[in-house]
Formats: C-alpha cells, sequence, structure tokens
C-alpha cells in the first residue's frame, strides 16, 4: 500500500492526503462533544405536582356534573319513551297496560322509578301484576346521580287503556308529573297530558328543596 507523505508544517493538507489508518482526525476535526443531560430539579416537579393540583380540584367536579346531568336526562327520555311505548302496546292490545316502578323485575314495588320499572298486561286493572299477567318490558337502572319522582296521580303507577287515554284504576283521568333531579337545583320534568301524550320540559330551581334518595 503507498502511503502519502506530507511535510508536517502543512497539516491542513496533510490531513486529506495521508490514509485515516495513518493519520486519524484531530481532535478539534472529529465528533462534537456530548451533550451534558441535565436532571430535573425540586422546582420544576413542584410546579408540575402544583399545576396537576389545581387541575383536579377544577376538573373532577366539571366531570361529575356532566355526569349528572346525562344521567338525568337519559332517565327523563326514557321515562317518556317507555310511557310512549306502553300507550301503544295498549292500543295495539285493546287492552289496560299498565307501568309501575320496581326492585325485581317482576313485581310493582316502591316508588322508586329511577331504580327501573316493568310493564304488563293488567288484564284485571288492579295495577299490580298477577303471576298470569304478560310482562311486556322490564327495565332496571342504577342511575347513581339522579331520582325521579311521580306526583300523587302518577307516584305508583301509569296505566292506559285501550284506547289510549292514562286513566287511574279507579276510573279518574290519569295526568301527572314526574320530577327528575340530580345534585343540581334544575330539573326535568315529565309530564302527561289528557289525551296520554308526553313532553319533556327542564325547570329552572325545580329541584330545590327536592327530597334526594
Amino acid at each position: 500500500m503507498a502511503f502519502y507523505r506530507h511535510n508536517i508544517n502543512n497539516t491542513f493538507f496533510g490531513i486529506f492526503l495521508t490514509p485515516y489508518s495513518i493519520h486519524p482526525p484531530l481532535p478539534w476535526f472529529g465528533a462534537p462533544p456530548p451533550t451534558i443531560s441535565r436532571g430535573v430539579t425540586a422546582l420544576e416537579i413542584l410546579i408540575t405536582l402544583s399545576i396537576f393540583a389545581i387541575l383536579t380540584v377544577v376538573g373532577v367536579p366539571s366531570v361529575m356534573s356532566i355526569v349528572e346531568r346525562q344521567q338525568t336526562y337519559n332517565l327523563a327520555h326514557a321515562l317518556k319513551d317507555t310511557m310512549a311505548r306502553a300507550r301503544i302496546e295498549a292500543m295495539k292490545r285493546n287492552q289496560r297496560v299498565t307501568v309501575c316502578p320496581t326492585l325485581d323485575g317482576t313485581t310493582c314495588l316502591g316508588e322508586q322509578w329511577e331504580k327501573g320499572w316493568i310493564m304488563f298486561e293488567d288484564n284485571n286493572s288492579n295495577a299490580l301484576r298477577e303471576e298470569n299477567e304478560e310482562l311486556i318490558d322490564v327495565q332496571i337502572h342504577n342511575f347513581s346521580a339522579a331520582t325521579a319522582k311521580g306526583n300523587t296521580p302518577v307516584k305508583k303507577y301509569v296505566s292506559f287503556l285501550g284506547d289510549g287515554r292514562p286513566q287511574t284504576i279507579t276510573g279518574a283521568l290519569q295526568m301527572g308529573t314526574f320530577t327528575v333531579c340530580g345534585k343540581e337545583e334544575d330539573a326535568i320534568h315529565v309530564v302527561f297530558s289528557i289525551s296520554g301524550n308526553a313532553r319533556v320540559e327542564r325547570v329552572a330551581l325545580g329541584c330545590a328543596g327536592f327530597a334526594q334518595k
């Protein structure tokens, strides 16, 4: 192998004339100096934890408020949709159909509509499901942040005749309102008209003083 000779006083050109195996690069002509990693300071950790604490305090209540509003909305519309279906079923069967709150999914029990309800063909018109009466629908709910209470006409059941009219078991016209509440004071009302149709409306401060479960 031929080796290039160079004058030591002409080092710059010698570098390019000499193979690397004989003349390695000068230190200043080599790789850049290594990067020095700097650790996280205690002050930076403290600032980060402070920001996290602030976001937690502000964010968690906001998330909970969103959950509560969504549950009240879902519960109100579930009640409305169920009553609309019960009315249709009564007309389709030409038979009284009743909806009542339940805890076990088979019998009418309690007044806590947020726990769930059953829909059945009420052959003997007593608003209490018997073993021989057809169970049309069962809904079991767990609305932890919402409650639903009916006023006196619809507190324990809602019943529709074969022509679609809501009627109590004593023969009285059944019109009433469910009040659906969360932790806030605004309420959602599910209101039943004389025709048996239901509507949903928001009521400002409608839950003020409302007994929570």
